[in-house]
């Protein structure tokens, strides 16, 4: 099991995982527009090389499609500067991935009611958002500076 550390730009990987390797014993591996492509990131990433992984989500959303991360892996997605999760942007297209996964978990178990029309993109509230995320096994974090 590990960690995505979802962020908006690439200087802010590389911030990250500077921070995350200088104070902790935590082992962190970045991934941006830079090194996606790489074989040694690709398999890495494959491996689950790591505890938490820091990246763009387009970065990350990449690596999901090309099926070198399995969101299944993944106990916690947080994401960094949550004020970009907006309607149609590429936060909320991560989200809907981790979304659909983790709808498949609760209808799988037979032990939680969840509406399969349920999307991320037609609920209305945070509210709704939260509520329906928090049935299933990866917890989301949303962090952000700006006021909501």
């Amino acid at each position: 099991m590990y960690s995505l550390f979802v962020v908006p730009r690439k200087a802010l990987v590389k911030q990250q995982l500077e921070v995350f390797t200088r104070f902790s014993g935590i082992k962190a591996l970045g991934v941006s527009s830079e090194n996606s492509s790489s074989t040694n990131h690709q398999d890495r990433i494959q491996k689950s090389d790591f505890d938490i992984l820091i990246g763009t989500c387009g970065a990350i959303l990449e690596q999901i499609d090309r099926n070198s991360l399995i969101l299944n892996h993944t106990c916690c997605v947080c994401f960094d500067e949550a004020h970009h999760a907006v309607k149609k942007g590429i936060y909320c297209e991560l989200l809907e991935k981790v979304h659909e996964l983790q709808k498949d978990e609760i209808q799988n178990e037979e032990s939680r009611d969840l509406n399969s029309a349920t999307t991320i993109s037609n609920l209305t509230t945070r509210t709704d958002v939260i509520t329906t995320l928090a049935k299933a096994s990866v917890r989301i974090i949303g962090l952000s500076a700006s006021p909501a």
